[in-house]
């Protein structure tokens, strides 16, 4: 028998069906594909957790600080404008330069969570 051809067995249910030899490189292929696949899902996930890592960061470190630093200086602002208006003014500038921080920073952790530029359509 040539052992290039396939060969008729017969199966108990079913019939007659072909024997095919062994496709090791068809395998090897079907392995290596779904090697990539579950290589491309992990990078994906882990962009994923990065972009997660980053907005918790931005929320923790960004916003929240800032609006508490913006919130009490616009509290004494109110508080020092009539009795002391060189320090009131210190304090609206404090909290002006803690906004434009804040955002410059935003900005900056956004870039690197997104590379790719959002576009207005």
């Amino acid at each position: 028998m040539d052992p290039s051809r396939p060969r008729v067995i017969s199966k108990a249910v079913g019939g007659p069906t072909l024997e095919r030899p062994e496709n090791v490189t068809g395998r090897k292929r079907a392995a290596e594909k779904r090697d990539r696949l579950l290589a491309r899902a992990w990078d994906a996930r882990a962009w994923d957790e990065e972009r997660k890592r980053i907005s918790r960061e931005l929320h923790d470190r960004v916003v929240a600080h800032a609006m508490v630093v913006v919130h009490q200086s616009l509290e004494l602002y109110e508080a020092l404008k009539r009795g002391d208006p060189e320090a009131a003014g210190a304090k609206l500038c404090l909290a002006r330069e803690t906004t434009k921080q804040a955002m410059n920073l935003t900005r900056a952790l956004l870039r690197a969570a997104f590379p790719t530029p959002c576009r207005a359509s």
